[in-house]
């Protein structure tokens, strides 16, 4: 019951803050105070919810609704085995067509891909190329219409949607094109759910937090809200929350692409130490030349299609 019983924290979390957002809203503080709710609290107790049998009440809502968020699995949590020995990915004749009632369009065509335990592998090509389907097809967000795929042992492509979740919230962290942060909650807070979600909570969860966003340079942005930050602090923080709970893949589109020089050097060179140190297995799809210095591999994807791939030598990379 120990995950459900976090779920139901997080969902708590998330409406008190959420609560708070709305009252911090102009446009809403005049409606509410009419009816004498200021706080988050109080529109609780507006609503009954914030007495012993009310709050009780709204616990017994919320476990019906996370299970689910909870991860409560029949056959305990997944573990990594050595069906590649060496290799975290491992996809073989990956194609993805998308058909709507008219017409089809095949947007990747027998994509092979064999990525080294440790390697940051960097998929580039122009817009469209395919890049983003196949990050999400790795990543277990998209069902590819053809091929098969091991991540990290795991025989991806033949495992259920509840298992595969699984595998992603306890071994991969994802970085998409837009940062997608919880806009009421700080940054802080915002790498503490995902780290909630990895199991990390608390004192500990709380502290690896902190430290992966001194990392990528926002202690000083720490209790802010995603609309007191800039569109590459956000990106930052998303940067941060891929990063927490120690994943053993990180899966990241465009990491780079709301970023400066510095800071967006700092963020690929924080995933590189990453994957040298932790052996950790870094995927990243880019149009930003200038983070492929820290790439062991480099791919082309063009028209659905792989076309070339650049493996570098270790005393090549940039350190």
């Amino acid at each position: 019951m120990s995950g459900q019983v976090n779920a139901i924290l997080i969902a708590l979390f998330l409406i008190i803050r959420a609560l708070r957002f709305l009252t911090e809203k102009p446009r809403f503080q005049r409606k509410l105070r009419k009816i004498g709710v200021e706080t988050p609290f109080s529109i609780l107790s507006f609503f009954g919810l914030s007495s012993p049998v009310g709050f009780r009440l709204m616990i017994r809502f919320l476990s019906r609704f996370t299970p689910a968020l909870a991860h409560e699995k029949p056959h305990g949590t997944v573990t990594l085995a050595a069906v590649q020995p060496g290799m975290a990915i491992a996809a073989q004749g990956i194609d993805m067509v998308f058909e709507t009632e008219t017409q089809s369009f095949q947007a990747l065509k027998g994509v092979c891909l064999r990525v080294r335990q440790g390697d940051m592998q960097m998929i580039v090509g122009p817009s469209g190329a395919g890049k983003t389907t196949l990050l999400l097809i790795l990543a277990g967000l998209l069902t590819p219409t053809a091929g098969r795929i091991h991540l990290l042992g795991q025989a991806m492509t033949q495992m259920d949607r509840q298992h595969l979740d699984e595998l992603r919230r306890q071994h991969v962290g994802v970085m998409f094109q837009e940062s997608n942060l919880l806009r009421s909650l700080t940054a802080l807070e915002n790498v503490e759910a995902a780290a909630a979600m990895k199991g990390f909570h608390g004192r500990a969860g709380k502290r690896q937090s902190k430290t992966i966003l001194d990392a990528v340079g926002l202690s000083d942005r720490a209790h802010h809200l995603p609309r007191e930050l800039s569109g590459g602090q956000q990106q930052r923080v998303a940067v941060a929350r891929a990063l927490v709970g120690n994943p053993d893949l990180i899966i990241a589109d465009e990491p780079t692409a709301s970023l400066d020089s510095h800071n967006g050097k700092r963020v690929v060179k924080l995933m590189h130490d990453l994957a040298k140190d932790q052996g950790c297995t870094v995927i990243i799809a880019t149009h930003d030349p200038r983070i492929l210095e820290f790439g062991d591999r480099i791919s082309t994807l063009a028209d659905g299609v792989l076309t070339k791939t650049t493996t570098f030598p270790p005393k090549q990379t940039r350190h």
